[in-house]
């Protein structure tokens, strides 16, 4: 489903060429003293004054084109003049001489600009282009035609020009020309990535030294005031990355006039403008802008009949900036002295910072701006006459949250997520909130923002049936294939039984047959964590419920699904015992021990007290006499793998070694996140399963992939007659392309930095291989399981085939060489 977001984009048309020609959703990078709070949403902000430039019968490029032949009929300084002559292919002082004069004959005379006004001409194309650059990535349609449309009009600087203003531009900044808030606005947008080149990062770099130096220099001097050093780092934030004493000295130097400062915009964007560096400013910095913020929340609620500016009347005429800006609504002004949206802000940076020093001065703000929209949501339904019949459209639900709290649907939910992560209760007086906000909104949230707000209605204990039942019937009408379901609908159980007196208020017939449903379609595409997991939700669940009910009885065959793809893991020794064991006591709990209904409980009682004997018996004929249960946990931290990879560990079935036991955890782990879920991997994980195959050996690679295959890519036989009649096996969909793509590159990787040749030895070869000893069985083993392999892409390289062909080689026989040979001639790349 769409965004909310989409629903408060805007493009609107600027007459003046050197303001932008288009308005797409500013980035945080290009506007960083108004940048929003969430990627998805552009909170209003006063516009500022950049349109110095006249020159109606020019566009920007075209000024800048002028403005490059004005410099090219004067000298040129020798090192521009020697890299424009060697750019002989792409604008050379020939040519652009040539397009100059035919400038001139259409019109377009060379155009002089002082410097101030030179450097804010530059900073303003970066920026334009930077947003162009936004729209051709932008996922609508609509947008990338437009930049099309816009790009097929205004066409790029060619390289060389380029080069001549930036280096006029260093020029500029190194002799001073300009105040230090003007020479910043050069560095204030992104640079685009054809900006970035041999000579733009030459450029770029000396323009942030020269910056950082000026900027040294006022402070050493005491020259740079409070006013001037807080709009240098709203213009420029990205320059403090990484430079924490620079940051620390111009934030203590822009919070010296604090007590005087009445305007609590000023300090909100300058708290946003110190979060947009990426560095830490120091902690009492934070401590006196919310201490100077929570004293101006309590000064200003008198000013309460000045604050509330709902728009102007029907006669009244509307300004330039008015018609082509969004109305700006502030309301909330109720309970606080600052608006509802000014509070929203200072709690998502705060949370962005990861600052909570004073928790009940946050606490207090949290708690004004959930009173604001209520007290908002209240006067609304009490003007509101009309009687809606059926759900509200889209356009109406973000209508009714921008009225009643100046935010967008997904700052709303924003904003309950902090007040859940404070510990807040939604009491009677939010109800209203639920009824005409948060209801309305579910059935347009994709996604991600259903499950956000599944997530903030359990933490904050809301109390509201009407919006559980929507939430509910959501999920069931999305049904099971939907991204996300497991995760929304473990979210909506978990609500649910948190409060076990909704049970009386809602529907739930449909919700327990989705449940169940959607257990007996994915118990064989879980690892066995997860599968405990759900045990634990269906038995919180038979609670609720009596043993000889419906739903009791549907837990009690659910458990026992749940108990088959155990028992074929526990024959594979994958699974810890430990979460065997849990899962039994469950079992014992619902009554299903020693019950002829339920064989494959019996069953998974058997193989766990087998595998643990045979554990006793094995470490007290060594002697350790140990009878902990020693298997890796289902998804434990990293550890070191390194002797593992060298060495084959002796196990009752030989083959399956803690290094194979990690490949398949960190395998079912993707494809249960990746492809079951349908959900992103986090940056963590990606780099801890990169880790993982980059220290095992190939052997343990390929032999966890095929325990993966056996286990969950195939239509697994049930253990029992009776189950295979009940449960259907599924088609199992393979592998995501992330995981093929990246053991693929992987492997190859390693294989060829290993250089394996024939003059290597045994030990280089066995080093990549993971074990120390190799012979003829394992070698065609090895084959076996590269030809079978789920990991399609892995399979197909010709490096790996020709390292297994040197394997065969030298430790197998002559079946093991012949089909070496053969699959070598087959492989292409």
């Amino acid at each position: 489903m769409r965004h909310f977001a989409l629903a408060t984009r805007r493009v609107t048309a600027v007459t003046s060429p050197v303001r932008l020609c288009f308005r797409a959703t500013s980035a945080p990078a290009s506007n960083p003293v108004a940048a929003p709070e969430t990627t998805t949403v552009r909170e209003p902000q006063p516009r500022q004054k950049e349109n110095v430039l006249k020159v109606p019968s020019m566009t920007l490029a075209q000024l800048l084109t002028s403005v490059v032949g004005e410099m090219q009929k004067k000298s040129l300084t020798p090192a521009v003049h020697e890299n424009v002559t060697q750019n002989k292919t792409e604008g050379s002082f020939e040519e652009a001489a040539k397009d100059a004069s035919k400038e001139a004959k259409a019109g377009l005379l060379p155009y002089k600009l002082s410097p101030e006004k030179f450097i804010m001409a530059i900073s303003t194309y970066i920026r334009r282009e930077e947003e162009m650059a936004l729209m051709s990535r932008s996922n609508v349609v609509a947008m990338r035609r437009q930049y099309l449309m816009l790009r097929a009009k205004q066409p790029r600087l060619s390289s060389s020009q380029r080069d001549i203003l930036l280096h006029e531009a260093s020029c500029i900044v190194e002799k001073r020309e300009v105040p230090l808030n003007v020479a910043a606005r050069l560095l204030r947008p992104r640079w685009p990535n054809y900006f970035m080149d041999v000579v733009g990062v030459r450029h770029h770099a000396f323009l942030v030294q020269s910056l950082r130096g000026w900027t040294v220099e006022l402070i050493r001097d005491g020259k740079l005031t409070a006013k001037e050093a807080r709009r240098f780092l709203m213009q420029c934030p990205r320059l403090f990355f990484g430079q924490v004493s620079l940051m620390g000295s111009v934030v203590e130097c822009a919070l010296s006039d604090v007590n005087t400062i009445d305007d609590p915009e000023l300090l909100i964007k300058l708290m946003w403008s110190v979060n947009n560096a990426k560095t830490h400013a120091p902690d009492h910095f934070w401590r006196r802008i919310v201490d100077k913020l929570a004293m101006l929340n309590r000064s200003m609620r008198d000013q309460v009949g000045d604050a509330i500016r709902i728009g102007k009347g029907k006669d009244e005429k509307k300004s330039e900036e008015e018609v082509t800006e969004a109305n700006s609504v502030m309301v909330g002004h109720v309970f606080s002295g600052l608006t509802t949206r000014q509070l929203f802000r200072i709690l998502r940076v705060l949370r962005k910072e990861r600052w909570c020093g004073d928790v009940s001065v946050i606490f207090d703000f949290m708690d004004k701006a959930l009173k604001n929209i209520v007290f908002e949501v209240e006067a609304t339904q009490v003007a509101d006459t009309k009687s809606s019949e059926g759900p509200p459209l889209r356009r109406t639900v973000v209508q009714r949250v921008k009225k009643a709290s100046d935010l967008s649907p997904v700052e709303l939910l924003s904003l309950l997520s902090i007040a859940g992560e404070l510990g807040a209760d939604f009491h009677v007086s939010l109800a209203r909130l639920s009824e005409y906000l948060l209801s309305p909104m579910t059935r347009y949230l994709d996604r991600d923002y259903l499950l956000l707000l599944t997530t903030c209605v359990r933490r904050t204990r809301c109390d509201s049936a009407h919006l559980v039942q929507t939430i509910v019937d959501t999920i069931v009408r999305r049904g099971v294939t939907y991204s996300f379901s497991l995760a929304l609908t473990k979210a909506v159980l978990r609500t649910i039984l948190q409060k076990p007196a909704l049970l009386s208020h809602l529907t739930l017939a449909p919700f327990m047959d989705h449940i169940f449903y959607l257990c007996d379609t994915h118990k064989r595409h879980l690892r066995a964590s997860q599968i405990l997991a759900w045990v634990e939700l269906l038995y919180a669940l038979s609670r609720l419920y009596a043993p000889s009910s419906s739903v009791g009885v549907r837990v009690r065959a659910a458990v026992e699904s749940f108990a088959d793809p155990l028992i074929a893991m526990l024959a594979i020794e994958v699974v810890p015992t430990s979460i065997v064991s849990r899962m039994l006591e469950y079992t014992v709990i619902l009554g299903m021990r020693k019950q002829p209904q339920y064989p494959l409980t019996a069953k998974l009682w058997e193989d766990r007290n087998t595998l643990v004997n045979g554990r006793r018996a094995h470490a007290d004929s060594l002697g350790g006499g140990d009878e902990n249960d020693t298997a890796s946990p289902d998804h434990g931290p990293a550890e070191d793998v390194t002797s593992e990879t060298m060495e084959m560990e002796e196990a009752p079935k030989g083959e399956v070694t803690k290094s194979v036991k990690r490949v398949y955890d960190e395998l079912i782990s993707v494809y249960e996140r990746q492809t079951v879920m349908q959900m992103p991997l986090l940056k963590g994980e990606k780099e801890r399963v990169c880790e993982t195959f980059q220290r095992v050996g190939l052997y343990s690679i390929f032999m966890g992939a095929d325990i993966m295959k056996q286990l969950h890519l195939r239509d697994a036989a049930s253990t029992s007659s009776a189950s295979t009649l009940r449960h259907r096996a599924l088609y199992s969909r393979p592998l995501s392309t992330w995981i093929e793509r990246n053991v693929a590159s992987i492997v190859d990787t390693r294989i060829r930095n290993a250089k394996i040749s024939p003059e290597s030895t045994d030990n280089d070869v066995l080093r990549l291989f993971g074990h120390r000893q190799c012979d003829a069985a394992k070698v065609r083993r090895f084959q076996v399981l590269l030809m079978s392999s789920p990991l399609l892409l892995a399979r197909e390289r010709r490096s790996l085939w020709e390292y297994t062909s040197e394997l065969a080689r030298r430790f197998g026989g002559v079946q093991e060489k012949s089909l070496a040979e053969e699959m070598l001639r087959k492989a292409l790349h």
